[in-house]
């Protein structure tokens, strides 16, 4: 690991998980759905309102839908029956993953060994979840982990970012600050928010003044992060 030393303003750092940290399968995840789909002899509408329900309950499914729940509201809103081998269909390509991407693990090592705080929010299900916890690809972050399907929020909801930054303020993370009423963080001067889908890093730089990082590669969110104070 290269030596660095605290910056002047960036405490901590925040990354997405899929296509930061791992490679992202999104693509390839929406063509199997694509295919259950091209599977029926006579779907009851087009491919396009179909995969909207799909991405719907998808989304219901970041936010704490159990598998099981899933398929029967799959079954029940487009009238098609359950696949063969539902749980590997949801799981795809995640199934082989092993590792995180060695640079970007550099990179947050580096970051750690600097004093600098890090963890993950991520926008996820369940059974990927239950993949990444059993073979340590979140250990990285320490106990900073931060999943939409446990929290119930998915980005852009300020409130799974709002848990993060309190728990970074517990820790000792400074340039937090709240909302009139306190009810949830309304600055994170401190904290940078790393992630591969740019609405999603402008939405954490609107909502709490901190910074947010567009990730294109980890060359480039190096090279960001050392514009913001961090020597690698």
């Amino acid at each position: 690991m290269g030596e660095g030393k605290i910056s002047d303003g960036l405490e901590a750092v925040l990354f997405d998980f899929g296509g930061v940290m791992a490679p992202l399968y999104e693509i390839e995840f929406e063509e199997s759905f694509r295919a259950v789909y091209r599977g029926m002899h006579t779907p009851k509408f087009s491919e396009r309102h179909y995969m909207d329900i799909v991405g719907s309950l998808m989304k219901r499914m970041q936010t704490g839908l159990l598998e099981g729940a899933f398929w029967e509201a799959f079954e029940t809103e487009t009238g098609i029956p359950k696949p063969r081998n539902p749980h590997k269909l949801l799981v795809g390509k995640y199934g082989s993953l092993r590792h995180n991407h060695l640079s970007m693990e550099t990179i947050v090592g580096c970051l750690k060994d600097a004093g600098i705080k890090v963890g993950l929010v991520s926008n996820t299900i369940q059974p990927h979840v239950a993949i990444f916890r059993e073979r340590g690809l979140y250990d990285i972050s320490g106990p900073n982990v931060f999943l939409s399907c446990e929290r119930g929020f998915r980005k852009p909801d300020a409130m799974i970012w709002d848990a993060a930054i309190r728990a970074l303020e517990a820790q000792g993370v400074s340039g937090i600050g709240y909302s009139q009423d306190g009810s949830r963080v309304g600055l994170a001067r401190n904290v940078a928010f790393v992630d591969d889908n740019p609405r999603y890093a402008h939405a954490f730089e609107s909502l709490f003044k901190g910074r947010g990082v567009y990730h294109s590669s980890p060359s480039h969110t190096k090279y960001v992060l050392e514009a913001l104070g961090a020597r690698f």
